[in-house]
């Protein structure tokens, strides 16, 4: 499987001792997690077959693992580092993408959520991954811009700290216990 450095080797020698069980992953699997709880994988299309193969960091980044988790009504697409070429790729595959809540791409780097990827999506709530005062200046101003003009309410672990989205299947609540 897809995956490099020493963090990941480390990685996989803890799992192996484990005796846990590892699977590779790639759009079209689905995965059933709890009573009413899955996970349908959008991307990466194939699986990287060859662990040597190299990529550039963009490349790597669009080979992320995105998903779909779906609870009853309530759906959040977690879309990693994906930028633009795996959101077309998504968009071209006519996966379900529309989702209550979009784990923005990349950090909220102005390479990832295109505007037809986000209107696909058609998310009521962003949540961003970034750290605070981080040296990429993520999240992109741009991306911000776009969600706020879109009226998508959107919540920033670099502004917001922990963020907590609890749901029962049919409602949901987005919380910040511990902010900065």
């Amino acid at each position: 499987p897809g995956g490099s450095g020493e963090q990941y080797d480390q990685l996989r020698s803890i799992l192996s001792g484990k005796r846990v069980q590892m699977r590779t992953l790639s759009a079209g699997d689905s995965l059933s997690l709890a009573e009413g709880v899955t996970l349908a994988v959008l991307s990466p299309l194939q699986a990287l077959q060859n662990k040597s193969q190299s990529l550039d960091d963009l490349g790597t980044n669009d080979e992320s693992l995105v998903f779909r988790l779906t609870y009853g009504k309530f759906s959040m697409l977690f879309s990693a580092d994906s930028g633009y070429s795996s959101e077309t790729r998504m968009l071209a595959n006519a996966w379900e993408l529309a989702s209550t809540v979009l784990k923005v791409g990349h950090h909220g780097s102005r390479f990832s959520t295109s505007d037809a990827f986000l209107t696909r999506v058609a998310p009521q709530v962003a949540l961003i991954s970034a750290g605070h005062g981080n040296v990429f200046g993520l999240p992109s101003q741009i991306i911000t811009d776009k969600l706020q003009h879109k009226g998508i309410q959107t919540y920033r672990t670099d502004l917001d700290g922990t963020i907590e989205m609890v749901s029962d299947g049919i409602s949901w609540q987005v919380s910040t216990p511990f902010r900065p």
